[in-house]
């Protein structure tokens, strides 16, 4: 006789056929905890679809709120190396905490010979692609400093090209045709707020981050979950290292405007208010969110990258670049005439076919 009574018995399918469990221990209905699992097991896939589109919702809204954070901080306090320091100091604060506190991420792996030397340039190349892009941002509208942005596969090809002289499929170089044309219909429109230095240190930017990327590939992480822990501690130990790199730059720059900055705090209960870079709220106050959207955007690409694979990633970075640009236009008011919205058409389908040729070349 069996186990359990024919109308105890709930059938779950999964990969191996079917498979019976008792519905609960006291009843002869499931509890609903086991209809939830149930259910789960049955629409595994869709489950795990929905779980990645959420994580790529919070990637692409912690990536606007950084962005936008930070222009409205350069809008009232134009100091670009404190806006860089201060993100580094808490991507490394904030590892160190959810390391502690969470077993999410698993602890932080302890600094060695070999990831000392891997993260030294790391560290070099962070700090000075966040300098130059919050320098970008402290003049250019945030949408333009990213439209440029996406001129890192012109710049990738390149790099490939010329300095290290691999070939590069026709696919891809047509693709650059319209990805270049839309940047510049974008740049040279008379609407925009041209700034040479902003757009000069848009393009510096992108060609560090470029130089970095074809750095790390010739220095693989490990795929799976592993690589996410391994991630958070490479994390904290890139912003760790670029904090205490940009400790002399922030003192020669911005040490007198910070303290003048504490001052008029102090100041502000005998009636001279402090700077304030949005309505109720200062600027030490949006440099802390900034700083902790900033943590949150670095650890969610990580995480999303161990997740999937690279191609979904890059296509979920191509649709990020489009959502964080939009986001701008919309929080700030940008204006956007039909020539400046063909290019930035053109651009995102430009890095489209770019993503699609890259795609195909990996499959073959």
């Amino acid at each position: 006789m069996a186990r359990y009574p024919l109308r105890q018995l709930s059938f779950v399918q999964d990969d191996a056929g079917y498979r019976r469990f008792p519905a609960s221990q006291s009843g002869t209905r499931p509890s609903w905890r086991h209809r939830g699992r149930r259910w789960i097991q049955r629409h595994q896939a869709l489950c795990d679809q929905l779980w990645f589109c959420s994580m790529c919702v919070l990637w692409y809204m912690s990536s606007a709120m950084t962005n936008n954070l930070g222009k409205q901080v350069m809008m009232a306090w134009r100091h670009p190396v404190t806006l860089t320091f201060v993100q580094f100091g808490f991507v490394a604060l904030f590892c160190q905490i959810v390391a502690a506190t969470t077993g999410a991420f698993g602890r932080l792996q302890p600094l060695n010979v070999s990831r000392f030397v891997t993260v030294v340039p790391l560290s070099i190349f962070q700090v000075t692609g966040h300098i130059f892009s919050s320098v970008a941002i402290s003049r250019i509208p945030v949408s333009l400093v990213h439209t440029v942005k996406a001129l890192s596969p012109l710049f990738t090809v390149l790099i490939y090209r010329i300095v290290l002289k691999r070939a590069v499929s026709h696919r891809v170089a047509l693709s650059l045709i319209p990805l270049t044309c839309g940047v510049v219909l974008v740049t040279m429109t008379p609407h925009v707020q041209f700034n040479a230095i902003g757009l000069t240190c848009a393009l510096a930017s992108t060609i560090v981050f470029v130089l970095q990327n074809i750095r790390s590939r010739h220095h693989p992480d490990p795929a799976g979950t592993d690589a996410v822990h391994a991630a958070l501690s490479m994390l904290f130990w890139a912003s760790t290292f670029a904090f205490v790199l940009m400790f002399p730059l922030w003192l020669y720059y911005d040490r007198v405007a910070v303290a003048d900055l504490w001052r008029a705090r102090r100041a502000s209960s005998s009636g001279a208010p402090p700077p304030r870079a949005a309505p109720g709220m200062g600027i030490p106050m949006l440099l802390v969110l900034n700083g902790a959207s900033h943590f949150a955007q670095n650890v969610l690409a990580f995480y999303l990258l161990g997740l999937t694979s690279p191609v979904t990633y890059s296509i979920a970075s191509l649709v990020k670049r489009i959502f964080v640009i939009s986001a701008a236009m919309l929080y700030f008011g940008d204006r956007v005439n039909a020539v400046q919205g063909a290019g930035i058409v053109l651009t995102f389908g430009g890095l489209w076919l770019y993503q699609s040729a890259k795609g195909q070349k990996g499959s073959h």
